[in-house]
């Protein structure tokens, strides 16, 4: 792949007009000062195409200051199809997609993750290497931390490298696997204890069931004896049914006989009053004869009474008539003079209401007037309340208005401070960088000295000389003293680094406040504007308090005339019920006139119709005295008459009596006899042994199938027992066969872990040997020398062997250093993926002239990577690269000055 251009808009110091950066193939060198966004460049490529910010960059702190948001554009030749595509990134956004440059045409890709598939996909790297972990270890080191890694102890080279070769995965499988097994573990115990518990559950089932055989047999017999009480209770009880039955008929028969002669006894008494009886109504029957004609007048009598009685109660009905006519007449004359009375009360009332009705109209008008005010008055109230409220209001914006400026007022006075961050960043980064290329020459130092005191050559390693003894001592103390001076340059640089960091912290927290300036200042413009309109709507409210205060003056006035008027609505009111209830009363009058002149009528005529009835009392009691007289003979003849008339049935009577009580003696007779022969075949004592034996049975009987019964429950129990026994030893036997299944599971988890963790090594040795024999040859092209070999061993130090001399990573020049981890991490990225494009950030820093030079030579003949970008503060690049593009920065933003 190659990168062809890259695009920076709203991103840390680019404006959204900045020009692109096109890069070619070879070696790019992308150059300026400390601070003109160099190093920005390296960052938009791993945040575009590795999903990549620095761990102290946030996309927040990666948009441009003042800018809600910014974006990236990479565009790269893919290897797959040899056709450009376009990869933006926005950055404090979401959106990211993929153009593909021939047709400008963006790909369907919905989402972030379906994006960095894609690249990953079309850069040529596997799924299972880690896009991000592969930028920021080989392909866009960080300046400080391209050859830092490798100077680490041992431990903390393994967390960089072996997420890097995905070799840590076997430890993570190993740990894993550990908690895996002792799951397994868990659960083989769990599943032994559960299989101990259940054996101890079954451990009488044997028992069980020999008792349960026990149980039935004894079920059993109990049936069968059973079955042979019950047969005889059969037949004891049949000859029981014979003798109750022979000794219901004997006690029946009894019975019977007692009836029998009791009916005798009460039909002899019966025929004795029968005959008593046949001999009244004969006596009755001369009685009534005597008594006949006494009987035929009092009828006559009786007749003729009810007669007159009733004309009676016709005259008595016209007496009534007489009396209710008159109640009638009384009450038509009281009915006539109240409604004469009523007919005054109207027209009084009336003419009352006529001179009523101007003062009554004219307080009404008062009263509507006076609830007006009242009104009124409830919206003055209102008003004043209200009024209240919005004057709080205003104290309460006053009081925000004065916090708000105040804050304003704090935060304007920030603004110089918060200006002087990007000077101060700058800075800080050009005290940083002196700072490492002091400590790299204290270390070149070191070495040299450690050189002086080891070597035995004939010339300084310095100056050329012959090294004897006194020179080599003075040699070494200008080494010491240069080193000693080096030093406190660094602690110098420390201390400034400190002050420059609390200066930067100062001056982001100020910067951090001023952002808040145009929203504070926006919140105080809508705040007066709203204590103005509060203001505006108070002076409204006054001016309606005013009106209304001036129309309630009118209240006083309005009652006093009230007062005058004295209330003539009620008056009216009054006067008006007054007339409603007696205007009718005329109408009214000429009727009760016309129906009291009809009852006067109707009583004369009644009156001439009681003359008729006149004598009709006296007659009336002339009959009842001669009532009075024949009124008992009347009575004998009666009750005489009823006797006489059964004569004849009484007679009847005397003889079927007789003719019955000849029967019932004939009945008795032959009771008698049945009784007799039926006690001769009845025996007591048999009978009340039969029922003594039946009771035993029956008791036997009832404590079988009581016994059977308890039995029967306690063997369905046993069964119970026994078949969750059973179910249990069913699953012991599955859970042995579980228990196995674990056993070989855990063997098995054993296996894999010990595997695991003879693997790691084995294959972090592979795949070190493989990378570090392609390190050794990028090592030997870009150090230009075939002496020199480089091993990258098994525990990630680096060791460089000449001359059958070994010297570790710390024991390297600085030159050396940079070309030893440079040619590994070459060696890294070609092992783990398909990419050809590298960016060295700051590689010669502490390189002199002459060693600047070779790199850069080495470089552009190294084999196998088509694109080399170096990022430098050193304008010797401008001569030395195939393509060179200088930055610089000016009124804040970055422009390129060439390419």
């Amino acid at each position: 792949m190659k990168i062809t251009d890259v695009e920076l808009s709203n991103i840390k110091s680019y404006s959204e007009s900045s020009d692109d950066i096109k890069l070619t193939e070879g070696v790019n060198a992308i150059l300026g000062q400390n601070g003109s966004g160099k190093s920005s460049v390296q960052q938009a490529v791993g945040f575009a195409l590795f999903d990549h910010l620095n761990s102290d960059l946030t996309q927040e702190d990666f948009v441009r200051d003042g800018e809600n948001s910014g974006f990236v554009r990479v565009s790269f030749l893919s290897d797959r199809n040899d056709k450009e595509y376009t990869v933006e990134r926005y950055a404090n956004r979401s959106k990211y997609r993929v153009i593909r440059e021939e047709d400008n045409k963006e790909l369907d890709l919905s989402s972030k993750s379906e994006v960095i598939e894609w690249i990953r996909d079309y850069l040529g790297v596997p799924e299972s290497t880690d896009l991000e972990v592969l930028w920021k270890s080989s392909i866009g080191v960080p300046q400080n931390q391209f050859t830092e890694d490798f100077a680490k102890t041992e431990r903390n080279r393994e967390d960089v490298f072996n997420p890097l070769l995905e070799v840590d995965v076997y430890d993570e499988i190993w740990s894993d696997l550990k908690e895996v097994n002792k799951v397994l573990q868990n659960e083989k115990e769990e599943l032994e204890n559960e299989i101990e518990k259940l054996e101890i559950e079954i451990k009488d089932l044997e028992d069980k069931k020999e008792e349960k055989t026990e149980l039935e047999e004894e079920i059993e017999s109990n049936r069968e004896r059973l079955e042979e009480a019950q047969d005889e209770l059969e037949e004891l009880e049949d000859k029981e049914e014979d003798l109750e039955d022979l000794k219901e008929t004997i006690d029946e028969l009894d019975n019977n006989l007692k009836q029998t002669k009791q009916s005798i006894e009460d039909k002899e008494d019966s025929l004795d009053d029968a005959k008593d009886n046949l001999e009244d109504s004969e006596e009755a029957k001369e009685i009534i004869e005597e008594l006949k004609d006494q009987y035929k007048e009092y009828e006559e009598k009786k007749e003729k009474l009810k007669d007159l009685r009733e004309r009676k109660e016709e005259k008595e009905k016209v007496e009534e008539e007489i009396k209710e006519a008159e109640k009638r007449k009384t009450q038509l004359k009281e009915r006539k003079n109240n409604l004469e009375d009523q007919v005054e009360k109207a027209e009084e009332a009336k003419e009352a209401m006529e001179k009523l009705k101007p003062k009554k109209e004219e307080q009404e008008g008062l009263e509507e007037a006076l609830d007006e005010l009242e009104k009124k008055k409830e919206k003055l109230e209102d008003k004043k309340e209200n009024l209240k409220e919005k004057k709080g209001e205003v104290e309460d914006f006053d009081e925000d208005i004065e916090e708000l400026e105040e804050e304003i007022s704090e935060i304007e006075d920030m603004e110089e401070k918060a200006e002087k961050l990007d000077d101060l960043e700058g800075e800080g980064e050009e005290v940083q960088n002196e700072k490492t290329g002091l400590e790299t020459q204290i270390q070149d130092l070191d070495d040299a000295i450690e050189t002086l005191k080891d070597t035995e050559a004939a010339e300084c390693p310095t100056c050329g000389r012959d090294l004897d003894p006194d020179h080599r001592e003075e040699v070494l103390e200008k080494k010491r003293d240069e080193k000693e001076e080096k030093e406190k340059s660094v602690s110098q640089l420390e201390n400034r680094l400190e002050d420059l960091k609390e200066k930067i912290e100062e001056a982001e927290e100020a910067k951090e406040q001023v952002n808040r300036l145009e929203d504070l200042t926006e919140r105080l413009d809508k705040l007066e504007e709203r204590k103005k309109d509060k203001e505006e709507k108070i002076e409204e409210l006054k001016e309606d308090i005013e009106g209304l205060e001036g129309e309630l003056e009118e209240e006083g006035k309005i009652k006093e005339k009230l007062d005058e008027l004295d209330d003539p609505k009620s008056d009216f009111e009054k006067a008006k019920t007054t007339y409603e209830n007696n205007k009718e009363a005329d109408s009214k009058l000429e009727d009760v006139e016309e129906k009291l002149s009809d009852v006067e009528e109707k009583i004369e005529d009644l009156e001439e119709d009681l003359e008729e009835y006149e004598g009709l009392d006296e007659e009336i009691e002339d009959i009842e005295e001669r009532i009075e007289e024949l009124e008992d003979a009347h009575e004998k003849y009666i009750s005489k008459k009823e006797i006489a008339e059964k004569l004849e049935k009484r007679q009847e009577k005397v003889e079927q009596i007789e003719d019955e009580l000849e029967k019932l003696r004939e009945k008795r007779k032959n009771l008698e006899d049945e009784l007799q022969e039926k006690k001769e075949d009845f025996d007591e004592e048999e009978f009340e042994n039969i029922k003594e034996e039946i009771d035993e049975l029956k008791e036997e009987i009832t404590q079988l199938e009581t016994h059977i019964e308890r039995d029967q429950e306690d063997l369905e129990d046993l069964k119970e027992e026994i078949e969750e026994m059973e179910e249990t030893k069913e699953d012991i036997e599955e859970k042995e066969g579980e228990l196995e299944k674990l056993e070989s599971d855990c063997e098995f988890g054993e296996f894999i872990r010990e595997s695991m963790d003879e693997a790691r090594p084995l294959m972090t040795e592979i795949l070190v040997q493989e990378i570090s024999k392609e390190a050794n040859r990028i090592y030997r092209n870009l150090r230009g020398t075939a002496t020199e070999e480089l091993k990258w061993r098994t525990d990630y130090n680096i060791v460089v062997r000449e001359n059958g001399r070994e010297r570790t990573f710390n024991k390297l020049s600085g030159g050396e250093r940079m070309s030893a981890a440079l040619a590994v991490r070459l060696a890294i990225l070609k092992s783990l993926s398909d990419i050809d494009v590298v960016f060295l950030d700051e590689p010669t820093v502490n390189l002199d002239d002459e060693k600047k030079e070779n790199l850069v030579e080495q470089l552009q003949d190294l084999e196998g990577f088509e694109q080399l970008t170096v990022i430098s503060h050193d304008e010797a690049f401008e001569t030395i690269t195939q393509h060179a593009i200088t930055l610089e920065k000016v009124d804040g933003a970055t422009r390129v000055v060439s390419q």
